[in-house]
């Protein structure tokens, strides 16, 4: 009985570490859903009066499994007022140091960055597929306390929608596409759930 039962626990584990390796090194990019209206009207999302100034319109969930490889905070800019966090996310080889230790990636002014050393084993066109400046919205409370204890190197899961945002005479949209670059392409995310795993 006593060896049936370790033996139970000790499957259980394994299972557990291979799953948990599968989960954060596997090719999965993130995942996009386009949200569909049959009536035409856009999915509004709120969270009490705190972002009451703004309409928050949905465009697609978004899951996304990814390292934060870099992670800057603004609380003075326009965005500030909806979102004082944005994580450059890494996925797929973006998420191991044997790739990640010749990129430099740096953050600035709602922007990511990223220049290898010559030496990198990853191409400037993989890394822009590979990698999300994404502006981050707390959906909920516990979000709100959660995402201020990331730090650069954890992996995180996310779970949420991309989103438009219109007010006081500004309008933010988000990037639909993880090719793209340049003004535009930041991910700007309404986050439900998020959970981390410190390396």
């Amino acid at each position: 009985m006593f060896k049936l039962l370790f033996l139970l626990i000790s499957t259980a584990l394994l299972v557990f570490h291979f799953n948990d390796q599968l989960f954060f090194n596997s090719d999965v990019n993130p995942i996009q859903r386009r949200l569909g209206n049959p009536f035409g009207k856009p999915l509004l999302l709120n969270s009490g009066n705190k972002y009451k100034d703004y309409k928050i319109t949905a465009l697609a969930s978004y899951d996304i499994n990814a390292k934060v490889v870099s992670k800057a905070e603004y609380l003075d800019d326009e965005a500030s007022e909806f979102s004082n966090y944005d994580f450059a996310l890494g996925w797929n080889k973006l998420i191991k140091d044997e790739f990640l230790k010749s990129i430099e990636i740096t953050q600035g002014d709602r922007h990511v960055y990223f220049k290898n050393d010559g030496t990198s084993l990853i191409s400037g066109q993989e890394v822009q597929e590979m990698i999300s400046n994404t502006h981050i919205i707390a959906g909920n409370d516990r979000v709100a306390q959660i995402v201020p204890q990331v730090k650069k190197g954890d992996f995180v899961s996310m779970k949420g929608y991309l989103v438009n945002i219109e007010g006081k005479g500004k309008r933010w949209r988000t990037s639909l596409s993880r090719d793209d670059s340049g003004d535009g392409a930041c991910e700007i995310m309404w986050v439900d759930n998020i959970t981390i795993n410190s390396t």
